[in-house]
């Protein structure tokens, strides 16, 4: 009977977190330094919600999409073609 009563009162107290109060939680500074398998370790300790797998491969196939910076700024007025060269279409297209 008294484990019972033990193990309601503990169900009880461990209320779950949601999603609003785990977003209102305050970032602690040394976790925006981690990367790789210390930050999913952090994740997991941390929350409920789902369960974080580190995978290199998929960490190296994100990298290669991002655009490279150079391609952000805008192109400068003289590089930019204005005219276009040769009105027909060439031959071995008509």
């Amino acid at each position: 009977m008294w484990i019972l009563a033990a193990l309601v009162v503990t169900t009880y107290a461990a209320k779950p977190t949601t999603v609003e109060e785990f977003l209102a939680q305050p970032v602690e500074e040394h976790v925006e330094g981690l990367t790789g398998q210390a930050f999913v370790d952090y994740i997991n300790e941390h929350q409920s919600f789902y369960k974080v797998e580190y995978s290199p491969e998929a960490e190296e196939f994100v990298r290669s999409r991002i655009m490279d910076s150079k391609f952000l700024v805008k192109p400068k007025k003289e590089e930019v073609l204005t005219e276009i060269s040769g009105d027909a279409p060439p031959a071995r297209l008509s």
